[in-house]
């Protein structure tokens, strides 16, 4: 969205910059959508309810959420027609998208680390990162792979070939098919936040705001500070 949220300054510390006057005009807006019934989140569903799970209901007319999910928003019997597109762009004219998911780390510090684990935890990593093991976890997951030649193995291509535009979405199995033959013409949206530490507490903190300001009685202003002073608390 182009909207400010966390940086890492070149002394390696993070800071949390999601406080600002263009993302409370941001959250001010998607309020009034929450209270003219055009939208809703996980968090303010209740009984930790997931919009797929809504969606699969025909309760909402479509879901936004995490390729890692995808399957969910498949309906049993089914029920009706499922069709996939790119996400909705607060700007348009510069298409984002974060990029994330489950990550791998390997220590590089300390006695209890020898020459022979690293070596063992390297070899491991060029293993499970392969252009061809890379594809079938992506497959497996629905995140994407982490390799561009991961495209072009066989065991992804044939997993790419699972749905054909023309015939549509049929099983859960196609729609996951349809996603990643879309996500892969996306790539250039991609973009990560800094990892460090209070970056887990950021994004729970912001994470809350929505639900705080659409359910939780708390003014924009109060929900944004309470998020703000939550997160310098926790890294002090």
């Amino acid at each position: 969205m182009g909207l400010p949220y966390t940086s890492l300054g070149a002394d390696g510390k993070g800071s949390f910059d999601f406080n600002n006057e263009q993302t409370r005009s941001m959250v001010e807006t998607v309020k009034s959508w929450y209270d003219n019934g055009y939208i809703v989140t996980k968090g303010l569903l209740g009984n930790n309810t997931y919009t797929s799970t809504k969606f699969t209901e025909q309760k909402l007319h479509m879901t936004i959420g995490s390729t890692g999910g995808t399957g969910y928003n498949y309906p049993s019997n089914d029920a009706f027609e499922v069709g996939v597109t790119s996400l909705p762009q607060w700007n348009p004219s510069e298409p984002s998208c974060i990029s994330q998911g489950p990550s791998i780390v390997f220590f590089n510090k300390g006695d209890y680390v020898s020459q022979e684990q690293k070596e063992v935890a390297w070899r491991f990593y060029t293993y499970i990162t392969n252009p061809e093991n890379s594809a079938k976890y992506a497959i497996l997951t629905g995140y994407e792979p982490v390799r561009v030649s991961s495209y072009e193995t066989p065991v992804y291509e044939t997993f790419l070939a699972g749905y054909n535009e023309e015939t549509g979405v049929h099983s859960s199995a196609q729609l996951k098919a349809a996603v990643a033959n879309l996500t892969r013409t996306l790539q250039d949206w991609y973009f990560t936040s800094p990892v460090f530490v209070g970056s887990a507490t950021a994004r729970n903190q912001v994470g809350a705001i929505i639900p705080a300001v659409c359910a939780g009685g708390k003014t924009v202003t109060e929900a944004f500070q309470e998020a703000y002073n939550k997160c310098v608390f926790a890294v002090q």
